[in-house]
């Protein structure tokens, strides 16, 4: 599951940039759900200090909470 940030191009306000910011993957094995963000370098790396939820609602409230500012800056 991904988590985009939707707003208008600053050059062209007609056009919408789709920006990821989060990622939770399922982990069958071991039946939890892995948290990611994308750093600047445009690669994917775990969330910490919450790296794991058992739920995708705990993930959407660690993307809300957002201690350390990573999903949206």
């Amino acid at each position: 599951m991904e988590i985009f940030e939707v707003r208008p191009d600053w050059r062209d306000k007609t056009v919408s940039r789709a920006t990821p910011v989060a990622k939770a993957t399922f982990v069958r094995a071991k039946n939890h759900w892995r948290v990611y963000w994308m750093r600047r370098d445009l690669k994917w790396h775990s969330y910490e200090p919450t790296s794991q939820v058992r739920s995708l609602e705990e993930f959407l409230a660690v993307v809300d909470h957002d201690e350390h500012c990573c999903f949206f800056g």
